[in-house]
């Protein structure tokens, strides 16, 4: 695998907007990790409610949700790479941590050197 390259493709999504340096436009991020999400929920949740605006508070974290109307027998491979067993089920810890599982450590090495600054952006430390 050409982790490099991966990393570039994933940095060219969110590293316009993590390295702008605007500050208007950056106190319109708001930047969340899902390991946080999953851990701490309800707080969480109030962070992106007082930050939006909006009404989150009827959220049940007890259920799944509605994963909206999709259609899964016209699912293409590109989105099908997108998709896990937790598509559409509520909030898991489950997978937290699971690169390791799929990543070698020179890959995972890799993805840090390449990532640095989206890990200081959301307080990652490296794996080891």
């Amino acid at each position: 695998r050409n982790m490099p390259a991966i990393a570039a493709h994933y940095l060219s999504f969110y590293g316009p907007a993590l390295q702008h340096n605007d500050s208007d436009f950056r106190r319109t991020l708001l930047v969340m990790r899902y390991e946080d999400l999953v851990q701490t929920p309800q707080e969480q949740v109030e962070k992106l409610r007082t930050f939006t605006g909006l009404p989150l508070a009827t959220l049940d974290f007890g259920r799944d949700p509605d994963p909206g109307r999709v259609n899964y027998q016209a699912e293409t491979d590109y989105q099908s790479a997108w998709n896990t067993n937790l598509y559409g089920k509520k909030i898991s810890f489950s997978r937290v941590g699971s690169y390791k599982d799929v990543l070698n450590e020179k890959e995972i090495r890799q993805v840090e050197r390449h990532c640095r600054k989206f890990f200081e952006a959301f307080n990652y430390e490296p794996a080891a």
